[in-house]
């Protein structure tokens, strides 16, 4: 963490950065799921800069311009009563003909909730932007959390802003790396868990206490009526849709180990037709996602349906089934009971996706012995055994045709030399490729001599993911 608290992010403050060095127009699009951390983004690039910032709110047009107009004045100096504006055209022209040379920063934050009381707000914006600021010396940012608004309404062909801007920006969740850098204080294990449960997003990593255990924070977070993760993710389905219950009927299934399209339906009773629909939306506020194997692509019997926001995961896993517990005082109870002794079993999918990354940050600087460019994880027949397998990692080079895979366990128990030899013999499975490390990951360690079954054999230890 540095001085001011402001973690991350270096990749997108450079991006930022290097927009506002350009000596004309510049518009970006920023967006991101709620509580990723976009405002704080912005604040923090905004920190030693000329720079009106407004946070639309969920009112009128007319009520947002006259807030606008205020926070115009504010930025420029002025006191006492001022005027407002008739028009956004009108309050943009009043920016630059108060403006010098310096380049200045305008900043839309929720700009959906602009745009939702009067839809022409994307045209007046088409026109302030082709007949004010197109020859300005700005920088205007349009930030939203409504991704599919920003990504349907702002950055498709359809939309008036359409070709407008000159970058745009997806504010994703922290990687494991980043997360841990909330929690310094806690082992490798408990900051590999903290991560699990909140899915990397700043709002929720932020609310963990490192003075205090990891279960301290889950139970008083998650397992407590008045802790902030209590009621979020209906909170956050209310945001985005209008029949939450059916959405939360299928995250439910989904969390609890359905992701075939007929399996959901069956557990859920909606018809293939509705639930195909409210996947994709689903999909397009990054709840879920489709999974496809790495090459097995064609194979439609593999692929299926995952939540890959994980703190919808956990939550309905373990907190959505214990609610009368938990409004009866005992959330702490259940806990201990119940959940403490499942948390290794929940992250074996989100320490496979640790993996993965690493894999292929790795892979993408030749440290397995050449580059690897794709990384997912392989489900299907082994056709030499007759019987469905998966392999947990597998990163390939299309060009070289050489590959890499790995198998994941988050457990305390040291991974056998039995699973290390099913992992070398899955080696076999991608034919065309000639697989040259196999990377074993194990939180527990290793059994004594795992090496000696074959010479590409890599052991992993959970220090060595936070390298």
């Amino acid at each position: 963490m540095n001085n001011n608290g402001f973690i991350g992010r270096e990749r997108e403050m450079e991006i930022m950065e290097s927009l506002f060095a350009k000596d004309s127009f510049q518009m970006l699009i920023l967006y991101g799921r709620r509580r990723v951390g976009k405002s704080r983004l912005l604040k923090e690039f905004m920190n030693d800069k000329k720079c009106i910032y407004y946070m639309s709110t969920e009112t009128s047009v007319g009520s947002n311009l006259r807030s606008f107009s205020e926070c115009i004045f504010k930025s420029m100096g002025s006191v006492g009563n001022s005027p407002e504006f008739r028009s956004f055209e009108d309050a943009f022209s009043y920016i630059i003909s108060n403006s010098d040379d310096k380049k200045q920063v305008i900043v839309i934050d929720e700009f959906p909730y602009l745009a939702e009381a009067d839809a022409s707000i994307l045209s007046v914006f088409q026109r302030i932007i082709d007949t004010t600021l197109a020859d300005q010396n700005i920088f205007l940012v349009l930030c939203g959390s409504s991704i599919r608004f920003m990504q349907e309404d702002v950055l498709s062909e359809k939309s008036p802003l359409f070709g407008r801007r000159t970058a745009q920006l997806e504010l994703k969740p922290f990687d494991y790396i980043d997360s841990a850098k909330f929690v310094p204080r806690y082992t490798n294990e408990e900051k590999a868990i903290v991560y699990g449960v909140t899915g990397g997003v700043a709002k929720y990593l932020e609310q963990f206490d490192d003075e205090k255990s990891m279960d301290e924070n889950i139970e008083k977070l998650f397992f407590d009526e008045s802790g902030y993760m209590y009621e979020e993710p209906t909170n956050l389905l209310r945001q985005e849709f209008r029949n939450t219950a059916t959405y939360a009927t299928i995250i439910e299934a989904m969390a609890t180990g359905s992701t075939k399209m007929n399996e959901i339906s069956t557990k859920t009773g909606i018809q293939t037709a509705a639930l195909s629909k409210t996947l994709s939306n689903l999909i397009s506020v990054r709840i879920a996602q489709k999974f496809i194997p790495l090459l097995n692509e064609k194979s439609k019997n593999q692929s299926g349906y995952i939540i890959v926001d994980s703190m919808f995961s956990f939550w309905y896993r373990f907190v959505f089934p214990a609610r009368d517990a938990i409004e009866l005082g005992h959330g702490d109870v259940y806990y201990k009971s119940q959940v403490r002794q499942q948390l290794h079993d929940y992250m074996a999918f989100i320490f496979e996706k640790m993996c993965r990354e690493y894999t292929l940050e790795k892979g993408l600087t030749g440290q397995f012995g050449t580059i690897m460019t794709q990384v997912g994880k392989w489900s299907g027949t082994d056709k030499r055994k007759k019987e469905q397998a998966d392999i947990d990692v597998i990163a390939i080079n299309k060009n070289t045709k050489e590959a890499v895979i790995g198998e994941c366990k988050f457990r305390n128990k040291k991974m056998s030399l039995d699973e290390a030899q099913k992992c070398v013999d899955r080696a076999m499975i991608p034919e065309e490729y000639d697989v040259k490390q196999i990377l074993l990951f194990s939180l527990g360690g290793f059994a004594k001599d795992i090496k000696k079954i074959d010479n590409r054999i890599r052991t992993i230890g959970i220090d060595e993911l936070y390298y």
